[in-house]
């Protein structure tokens, strides 16, 4: 499945109560029996925007000992969005072990993707479930890029 928040980006601060909606619209879609994955994209162009440095996530980002760098700064900013999802979802009972946040090439700047997935694998099904996973790829093309050159890459 797939949610497109419109007129909306990463910095928005109601991202988990639109997400919220979504999944009342959609509350049919959600099997109480089925372990989902949820993968949040947003536009990659806006890992460049000043508006990380303004975003105010509270106490959030000292909790996690980092300092205040820019890229520290757009992880603590994107981990704080994952977040306001992940309790989204867990607030209307929809199990979600595995949470992922990605800068893409998206069709605008001003829409967030969401894609939910049943999770059919054999880890999930034989009950040998692992604890939630979350990942944040700030620029997902880059990261695949990386990944393609490393494992070419004779040792």
């Amino acid at each position: 499945m797939e949610f497109i928040l419109q007129e909306t980006d990463i910095f928005d601060e109601d991202i988990g109560r639109k997400f919220n909606e979504v999944i009342i619209n959609n509350k049919d879609v959600f099997k109480s029996e089925c372990d989902f994955k949820i993968t949040v994209s947003f536009h990659v162009n806006l890992l460049t925007d000043e508006r990380f440095q303004q975003f105010n996530i509270g106490d959030s980002g000292k909790r996690r000992g980092r300092t205040n760098t820019n890229k520290d700064k757009m992880y603590d900013v994107l981990s704080f969005q994952l977040d306001k999802v992940e309790q989204a979802a867990i607030e209307n009972g929809i199990k979600v072990y595995s949470f992922k946040i990605q800068g893409d090439l998206l069709e605008a700047e001003n829409l967030i993707k969401i894609e939910i997935v049943e999770d059919t694998s054999d880890s999930i099904t034989s009950g040998r479930r692992k604890g939630k996973i979350s990942e944040i790829i700030p620029n997902l093309r880059y990261t695949r890029e990386l990944v393609t050159e490393l494992v070419s890459t004779p040792i």
